[in-house]
Formats: C-alpha cells, structure tokens, sequence
C-alpha cells in the first residue's frame, strides 16, 4: 500500500501543484497500522520536501466518505469504492496492481500496473473519458419493482420452498 502511495504521488508531480490531495487510510484489517505508518512517514518527507497540498484522513461514516468521493477527480489506488461507489457516483478510477482481480469491472474503471509512468498514464486515460455510463442501473429499480409486486396476485404464489439443486 505504501508503495502505492509513493507511486500515486510521483505520478501527479506532472499534472501540478493545484491539486489536492487526499491520502484516505486502510480499514482496520491485518497489517493496517503498517500502512497507517507509512503514510505518515511519506507525508512528513513530502512536508520537509515543501510537498503539495497532501492530506491524511481516517475512516469516515459513508456519508461524508460519499460526500468527499462526489467533490473528487479522481479515485486512484487500489480500493473497492473505485469501482462501485465512484463508479456509480461517475468520477474517473484508477485501480492499482492486482488486489481488485475477478471483480465487475465497469467500464470507466482504468487498470494498471505499478509505477509512476504506467499510474500517470491511467490517470489522464481516466480524466479524459468522456462518457461514463453507469453499470448499475437507473437509480429506477426500486419502482419497478414495486410497481410489479403491485400488479401480481400474491394468492396464486406458492408458498412451499422448492430447492433446485
């Protein structure tokens, strides 16, 4: 993870300094205080370094996670919410490395490699598509399936289990 961060951030030095960056830490999951410190270490070398405007957050409630991830970019890294929730909310994504392999893979979600070329590569193919058609649907489903439990006659309905296997 911490060689993710590194990657990501020699891979924005060439879209320059205006942008702002947001350094979002790990679960809580086997080996996360040794990303959580790593993180800490890469932001206090890019301080002393007069490094851009890079900030650390913690967890958040999914609200505010939302709210942050709608006033973005760009996802980049190697998190599932790169290809649901920023999918779903249409901002570009950039997923890193191998540790989001045989899940849907949406179409505006851009894969690559390790290093800073093969990252700032995915970035600008992110940021430059155009159209990003939403894989999940219309936001719709929850009417029309109302809409047919209201049309059906629940009496003609079996109610016995029936397995198929």
């Amino acid at each position: 993870m911490f060689v993710t961060h590194s990657v990501v951030t020699a891979a924005l030095k060439s879209f320059g300094s205006d942008r702002w960056v947001l350094l979002s830490e790990p679960n809580i999951d086997p080996g996360s205080d040794g990303i959580r410190s790593a993180i800490r270490t890469h932001l206090a070398r890019m301080a002393r370094n007069g490094g851009r405007s890079t900030f650390r957050c913690g967890h958040h409630p999914r609200h505010r996670f939302l709210s942050y991830l709608a006033g973005s970019s760009a996802i980049v890294g190697n998190s599932s919410a790169g290809l649901i929730e920023a999918v779903a909310l249409r901002i570009p994504s950039v997923n890193i490395g191998p540790r989001q392999s045989g899940r849907q893979r949406p179409a505006g979600v851009v894969d690559c490699n390790y290093g800073s070329d093969a990252v700032r590569a995915a970035i600008r193919r992110a940021m430059s598509t155009r159209s990003r058609r939403h894989p999940y649907g219309d936001g719709h489903a929850g009417h029309r399936i109302a809409d047919l439990l209201a049309r059906v006659d629940l009496h003609k309905l079996s109610l016995r289990k029936r397995n198929t296997y």
